[in-house]
């Protein structure tokens, strides 16, 4: 539960980031706009990193990694070959999504509300 809190604030954190890396995308005449704009890829970097490792922990607890698979009278193998086919479909929908949202957030001059490196 701990760490559920903890992937909150992180997002909330990690929300704000963006936001002001977005405004200083928009924003014109900022002398130090270079060195603020790698500071905050820097903090984006570190605060996903930090959600990923909490994610991986509580899926770690939720799905512990052997034997309980096989007990249920499903090999690993065949356990594997389902998850991987489940990412796979789920890979797709989540591309076609992007791509269809991606066209709808261009503006006209460009500029996205994701930074790009």
């Amino acid at each position: 539960m701990r760490d559920t809190a903890e992937i909150a604030t992180l997002r909330t954190m990690l929300k704000d980031v963006n936001v002001e890396y977005s405004a200083l995308l928009r924003g014109k005449g900022h002398e130090n706009k270079p060195a603020s704009l790698e500071g905050l890829r820097g903090q984006r970097l570190a605060l996903m990193s930090r959600i990923a490792e909490l994610r991986q922990r509580e899926s770690a607890h939720m799905f512990p990694a052997q034997g309980t698979i096989s007990t249920s009278g499903v090999t690993q193998a065949e356990g594997l070959e389902g998850l991987v086919f489940a990412a796979k479909s789920i890979t797709t929908a989540v591309q076609r999504y992007w791509a269809g949202w991606m066209r709808g957030s261009q503006s006209p001059s460009g500029v996205t509300a994701l930074p790009s490196d």
